[in-house]
């Protein structure tokens, strides 16, 4: 019994219905057609970024409680890693359906406007915690105890970009906002 020929090139002709569903233009941005091949591919990149910024995470999370003083150097990088990965994910993605991220530059420029006119309290909040995190005046782990909140007081269990949780006595969380 004699084997066909393997051809060389593509799995699918050019012509064929799949490559025309697949180079299908759903919108054009920047001058730049965003086609279903590109959504697919940037959607695959967005979500390997996420799950490699969730495993980076749990990886330093993990060496971090192994630590014996609780690491905040390590708590650091964890945050940072997992702010990193995601974003640079995000960028990739958008860059792997073909747009011109520089086309993107008066969109940046008009969130820019946002957030100093209507997002003041959390782009505030978000530096705050980013300065809490390398200023290491507050570390995790700490026992501190709130001015002005009728006596709240616990362990700092995590420093996030927007509040700290502290833990009280009781075993009950508490948001303060950076």
């Amino acid at each position: 019994m004699r084997r066909p020929k393997r051809q060389n090139g593509p799995m699918f002709a050019a012509s064929s219905p799949l490559h025309s569903f697949l180079d299908f233009p759903l919108a054009e941005i920047g001058g730049t057609a965003i086609t279903i091949a590109g959504v697919l591919v940037a959607t695959v990149i967005f979500i390997v970024a996420l799950v490699r910024s969730r495993l980076a995470v749990a990886l330093l999370s993990r060496l971090r409680r192994r630590m014996p003083e609780g690491g905040a150097g390590l708590y650091i990088l964890e945050k940072l890693a997992g702010y990193g990965i995601a974003i640079f994910g995000v960028i990739f993605a958008l860059s792997s359906m073909g747009l011109n991220l520089s086309s993107l530059a008066v969109f940046a420029g008009a969130l820019g406007v946002g957030v100093g006119l209507g997002l003041q309290g959390v782009a505030k909040e978000f530096v705050s915690g980013i300065v809490l995190l390398f200023d290491r005046i507050l570390n995790v782990g700490d026992f501190i105890e709130i001015p002005g909140s009728g006596g709240v007081r616990g362990i700092v269990y995590e420093i996030g970009a927007r509040a700290i949780r502290i833990r009280t006595n009781d075993g009950v969380d508490v948001f303060v906002p950076n």
